[in-house]
C-alpha cells in the first residue's frame, strides 16, 4: 500500500469520526451553555460563558432515583448470584439425571418475553403486598436474570479441573471447603 493512500485512508477515517463524533461533541458544549444562549444565532462553537447549572438541577432532581436504580441493580445481582452460582455448580459438577432438560428449559425460559410474566408477577406480587416496591422489583429482574446465568456460570464452571477439587480432597478439605476452592476460581468468571 503506497504512502499517499494510507493517508488518504487515514483522512477519510479522520473525517468519519468526526462526523460521528459531532452530536457528542455538540451535546456537551449544550449541557456547559447557559439557557439564554441555547437558542443564540450563530450559536457559540465553545461555552463562552459556560454554566454547571444545568447539572445541578439534574442531580437535584434526579439523584434519588439514580440511588434507587443502584440499589435494585445491586440486589438483583446479589439475589441471582445467590441463586445461580449453586445451580450451576450442581449442573456442572454432580451432572444430575435430567441436567440436559433442564440446560435446555432455561434456554427456553430465555426465549419467554418478560411482558409474558408481567401478569402472574402483578398477581402474585399484589397478594404478597410487593408491588411497586424496591425488594419487589428485585425479585423480578432476578427471575428474568438467573435463567441466562446458570446457563452462563455452568458452563464455566464445567471448566473448572477436577484435579483442582481432587487436590483439595486429598488435602484433607471438606467438602464446603472444596466449594470454597470451586467458588474461587469461579469468581473471575462472576466479576467479568
Amino acid at each position: 500500500m503506497s504512502a499517499s493512500r494510507t493517508w488518504g485512508t487515514t483522512a477519510i477515517g479522520l473525517v468519519l469520526t468526526g462526523v460521528m463524533l459531532f452530536p457528542v461533541y455538540w451535546m456537551i458544549n449544550v449541557s456547559f451553555t447557559r439557557e439564554e444562549d441555547m437558542r443564540k444565532s450563530p450559536p457559540n462553537w465553545f461555552p463562552v460563558d459556560g454554566t454547571l447549572e444545568g447539572y445541578r438541577a439534574v442531580f437535584d432532581q434526579q439523584l434519588p432515583y439514580l440511588g434507587v436504580s443502584l440499589v435494585v441493580g445491586l440486589g438483583t445481582v446479589a439475589l441471582t448470584l445467590l441463586v445461580a452460582a449453586p445451580a450451576a455448580y450442581s449442573l456442572a459438577e454432580l451432572r444430575p439425571r435430567g441436567g440436559g432438560t433442564l440446560g435446555f428449559l432455561l434456554l427456553i425460559a430465555q426465549m419467554i418475553p418478560g411482558i409474558i410474566m408481567a401478569m402472574g408477577f402483578y398477581a402474585i406480587f399484589l397478594s404478597a403486598g410487593v408491588l411497586n416496591t424496591v425488594p419487589g422489583l428485585i425479585v423480578a429482574d432476578s427471575t428474568l436474570a438467573v435463567p441466562f446465568a446458570v446457563l452462563v456460570l455452568t458452563t464455566f464452571m464445567s471448566g473448572i479441573p477436577e484435579e483442582l477439587l481432587q487436590a483439595a480432597r486429598v488435602d484433607g478439605a471438606l467438602v464446603v471447603a472444596q466449594r470454597y476452592v470451586a467458588a474461587g476460581v469461579t469468581a473471575g468468571a462472576v466479576k467479568h
